[in-house]
Parts: C-alpha cells; sequence; structure tokens
C-alpha cells in the first residue's frame, strides 16, 4: 500500500510538473532563446568584441560607414586583381622565356634633298612618334594571334638618332617566337609607308630607305625581375583583398549580432508576458 500510494503521488506530481511546463511554455521558450544568444554570442566572441555592449546610433551608423567604406575597397582590389591577372595571362613580355628572347629590329634612313634643311629631323621624329600612337595597334590588332594590343606598347618599341649627318629611326620588337616578332615588324613597315604620303604633303619631299633589318635570340636577365614584379604585385593585391574581406565579415558578423540580439531585447517583453 505505501509503494502503491509513492508511485501515485511520483505519478501525480510528474503531471502536475508537465502541466506547470505547459503553462509557462512562453517564458520557456524565452530563456531557451536566451540561452541560443549566450551561445551564439560566446562562438562569435571575436566579432562581438568589435562592437561596444551597449552599441549607440552613432556607433552603429560608423560601423555601417565602415562596412561601406570595406566594401568599395572590396571592388577596388577585385579590379585591380583582375586587371594585374589579365596582364600576366595576355601580356607577351610575361610569357617570354627570358633566356631565349626573340629580338627584331628594323633600321630606316630619312635622307632630304635639302643638306641644310632640319625637315630630315622632323620627319625622324615623326616616324618615332608613329611607333606609339593607336595606329600601329590598331593594325597589329587585325593580325591573327594579336586580337588583345594592349600590351604592345612594351614590345614595340623605337629609338632615334638625329644628331648625325644621317637621321635615323630603329624600331625593335621582342617576342617569344621569330614569325610572330617578323610579323609585327612588317606590320611597322606597312603603316611607315602608307603614311609617307602624308608626311610628303606637310613636309616635303624626301626618301624612307629600309637599310638593315635582323632577328637574334637573346637572353635577357633584366625580364626576370619584371616578370617578378609582375607576380608580386598581384600576391600583395590578393592578400590586401583577403584582410578587408576579414576585416569585412567581422564587422557584418558583429552589427548583425548587434541587431538580432537589440530586436530580442524589444521583444522578449512581449514573449514572457503577451
Amino acid at each position: 500500500m505505501g509503494k502503491n500510494s509513492q508511485l501515485l503521488f511520483d505519478d501525480m506530481t510528474f503531471r502536475e510538473l508537465i502541466g506547470q511546463s505547459l503553462k509557462h511554455w512562453r517564458r520557456a521558450v524565452a530563456i531557451g532563446l536566451v540561452m541560443a544568444f549566450v551561445l551564439a554570442g560566446f562562438t562569435c566572441f571575436k566579432s562581438w568584441r568589435a562592437l561596444p555592449s551597449n552599441m549607440t546610433e552613432a556607433s552603429r551608423l560608423a560601423t555601417e560607414e565602415q562596412i561601406i567604406n570595406l566594401q568599395d575597397n572590396v571592388e577596388l582590389l577585385n579590379e585591380q586583381i583582375a586587371v594585374q591577372q589579365d596582364y600576366i595571362d595576355n601580356s607577351i613580355l610575361m610569357n617570354i622565356n627570358p633566356n631565349t628572347m626573340i629580338s627584331a629590329s628594323i633600321v630606316y634612313y630619312i635622307h632630304v634633298d635639302d643638306a641644310d634643311s632640319k625637315v630630315d629631323k622632323n620627319i625622324t621624329y615623326a616616324y618615332y612618334a608613329m611607333v606609339y600612337s593607336g595606329e600601329i595597334a590598331e593594325c597589329v590588332s587585325k593580325l591573327d594571334g594579336f586580337s588583345n594590343s594592349n600590351y604592345l606598347k612594351e614590345i614595340i618599341t623605337a629609338e632615334i638618332n638625329v644628331d648625325s649627318e644621317v637621321p635615323c629611326v630603329v624600331v625593335y620588337v621582342r617576342h617569344y617566337d621569330e614569325d610572330k616578332a617578323n610579323q609585327l615588324l612588317n606590320t611597322v613597315a606597312s603603316v611607315f609607308e602608307s603614311k609617307k604620303n602624308e608626311l610628303v604633303a606637310t613636309m616635303g619631299d624626301f626618301e624612307l630607305r629600309e637599310i638593315s633589318r635582323s632577328v637574334s635570340v637573346l637572353a635577357y636577365p633584366e625580364l626576370i625581375d619584371t616578370q617578378t614584379e609582375a607576380y608580386a604585385s598581384l600576391s600583395t593585391l590578393q592578400s590586401a583583398l583577403a584582410e578587408k574581406e576579414s576585416a569585412l565579415d567581422e564587422l557584418t558578423k558583429s552589427i548583425t549580432i548587434s541587431n538580432l540580439v537589440v530586436k530580442t531585447l524589444v521583444l522578449l517583453p512581449y514573449i514572457i508576458y503577451p
């Protein structure tokens, strides 16, 4: 009899406990939510430290402004990385083996009948400027395999000699393929010839004579430094991007947790005492 009474008492106590719990389910849910937020705050402690526990509206706005600035920085770094990666991938100079670079050159002599005239020097300067103009780049872009002419200025260069009795302009081409180097030289020669009539019309008659052309394989140690610097620049940009993204992630988590805690504290009284 005593054992049965004890079991009945225990059974009633258990039922009452369940009934009481069901009656106060809102409080239980609220306590559970609070515990969840405590655990979440502990997990994100690093992020939470970035902001004061009692964040004011002013500090919240300042943090949001920091987030916007970081987002702008991340966008800018992504653009810079894309440009640098494109240069590494598509620049002919970056793909040349420094030990076996093809170096091609063509030398033009400018002759004017009037020996006392300085027209020959002016014409020489005009052809020199032509090498760096967009006209040659436009013609090269039409060639097979040269659709990307953004980096031509680093592989097609020129120098002039106007102080000697024979003014001349020398055009240099650097490449990793001999046929491509010759193709570029031929394009430069074609542009020079096509522009001769325009120069004659403005400066008078002159003779444009090709006096030499050469192609050779050279070792170019300085190119190793150029290529190394390009890769180092890309690595620096990528490191800066990772740093900015990490800072952005921490700030975003911090302000998200802060906003969530504030909203919960506002709603908590309505959950406990509906």
